[in-house]
């Protein structure tokens, strides 16, 4: 709680080191260390923008981030967004790459937002759904879009997400390369037998990992969260609302991750929350 306690002293630090009063200044309490550096960044990044601060005190605030956060390392964020700013295209950024996304403001369930009534197999569409964005149309098949944030093959993707339709799953895909051609793939699927699977996709090839053999259903309104980590030996553990739902291992993808996909396949989601950080 130091670097809190320094932020908070407004004036008096001003006065000490020479700074000037930011008159913008709100405190900000967090749970954690990781996550108060992550917000911690994303306020120097805004007042720099703005000029709401004196360019020696970001640059110590910088330095004082660097400090408690070690980039790959256990806890960092490399990604966190709740979608309270109203959109996807900025801070961090996302892409469209099929169908329709927006960020519902309105009543309970803020978040991005997808809606597909018509599902479709996805085992050979990873490559292709992060080109170019294709044109909606009235019976769009699958919804996609993804953030290029580089994170380690160590990782911990937390998801808060509300469902309402029974029609189809959802692919949640850290990948590797421009196309997407190598990737885990976390596939949620509503009134199925296996209502989770775990999947690797190298090239056109994609391979079941492990599965959690029975029905998942979260199509209640409510916020439910997914956890999906995997450690620097492979090992994977995905729990639903902190029930162990997958544990399974596997070495086959190397290296670093690129980015993170999300495609709807024929359901209706908000995704409320997401954050990666590193295991």
């Amino acid at each position: 709680m130091l670097a809190l306690s320094l932020i908070g002293a407004g004036p008096v630090f001003a006065q000490e080191s020479g700074y000037q009063t930011w008159s913008g200044y709100q405190q900000q309490s967090d749970k954690t260390v990781a996550e108060m550096v992550a917000k911690l960044r994303n306020l120097i990044k805004k007042a720099d923008a703005s000029k709401a601060a004196d360019p020696k005190f970001l640059s110590d605030l910088t330095a004082l981030a660097d400090e408690y956060s070690t980039p790959g390392g256990k806890g960092y964020v490399f990604l966190s967004d709740n979608f309270k700013d109203g959109n996807f295209t900025a801070n961090p950024t996302w892409k469209v790459s099929a169908g329709q996304w927006s960020v519902d403001t309105t009543g309970s369930n803020v978040g991005l937002v997808s809606k597909i009534r018509q599902g479709q197999n996805v085992d050979q569409l990873l490559g292709a759904i992060l080109g170019v964005q294709t044109q909606p149309t009235a019976q769009q098949e699958y919804a996609s879009i993804y953030t290029p944030v580089k994170f380690t093959n160590a990782f911990i993707i937390r998801i808060k997400l509300t469902s309402k339709d029974y029609y189809g799953g959802l692919n949640i895909a850290p990948y590797q390369g421009s196309s997407g051609q190598n990737a885990y793939r976390l596939v949620y699927q509503p009134n199925n037998n296996k209502g989770l699977m775990l999947q690797r996709v190298t090239g056109n090839q994609t391979v079941q990992v492990a599965a959690f053999n029975g029905a998942v259903r979260l199509e209640d309104g409510k916020p439910h969260d997914i956890v999906w980590s995997r450690d620097s030996a492979g090992q994977m553990l995905v729990t639903v609302d902190g029930q162990t739902a997958i544990k399974a291992a596997d070495t086959k993808i190397a290296g670093n991750m690129e980015g993170l996909l999300l495609v709807n396949v024929g359901g209706s989601y908000w995704i409320r929350e997401i954050k990666i950080e590193g295991n």
